[in-house]
């Protein structure tokens, strides 16, 4: 419906991460397709979702759109002190109604005492699954990309990694799933270097 959904940290002035006081979190925001010039896609100026998806104190992150629109998938992140990577990531959802968006819940199943980051509602064995990247012990490399079986609305199942055809020695992330298509991010492999994007 031209509705584009993304995360940001939308200021006119340079950010500084020092766990001061001020509103320097990264926030879900959305925006409207207008139209287009020369097929390229005009939007609106964007706004920042509510205090039920943006929760202050924290960093709103990776956000995703089920298929059917129903139902939006982010991360909630603490920033490790002065911004050096992340203290902490967790998943949570809401679900969509006349109203607009509901209050965010954790997402059962999915998040532990690792790292969990970068849902993407997809498909396997015919089922619904919710990928996601995660540095849990045990796996291939630092962060890894798993699948939990969808039981119910915001409950999935045990965590099952992908295994070595997908994960490498280093971070594999950033799943996005579409028609039996995974596309995800690798920087273990003997490519172009960094974060390069692979397909399976």
């Amino acid at each position: 419906n031209g509705q584009l959904y993304y995360t940001t940290l939308k200021s006119k002035e340079v950010i500084v991460v020092d766990n001061k006081a001020g509103d320097w979190f990264s926030k879900v925001v959305s925006t409207t397709q207008t139209g287009s010039t020369e097929g390229v896609p005009e939007y609106a100026e964007p706004t920042a979702l509510g205090q039920d998806i943006n929760r202050e104190g924290w960093h709103q992150g990776n956000v995703s759109i089920s298929p059917d629109g129903n139902t939006m998938y982010f991360t909630r992140v603490q920033l490790a002190e002065k911004g050096q990577g992340l203290a902490a990531s967790q998943v949570f959802y809401a679900t969509k109604s006349k109203e607009g968006w509901g209050a965010a819940n954790e997402v059962v199943g999915v998040n532990g005492s690792y790292i969990a980051k970068h849902p993407c509602e997809g498909e396997l064995f015919g089922e619904k699954v919710l990928f996601f990247a995660a540095d849990m012990p045990g796996g291939e490399g630092g962060f890894d990309l798993y699948y939990c079986p969808r039981k119910s609305e915001g409950v999935f199942g045990l965590p099952v990694n992908l295994g070595k055809v997908i994960n490498s020695p280093g971070d594999d992330v950033s799943p996005f799933y579409q028609e039996g298509k995974l596309w995800f991010s690798s920087n273990g492999r003997p490519t172009m270097g960094g974060l390069d994007v692979f397909e399976t």
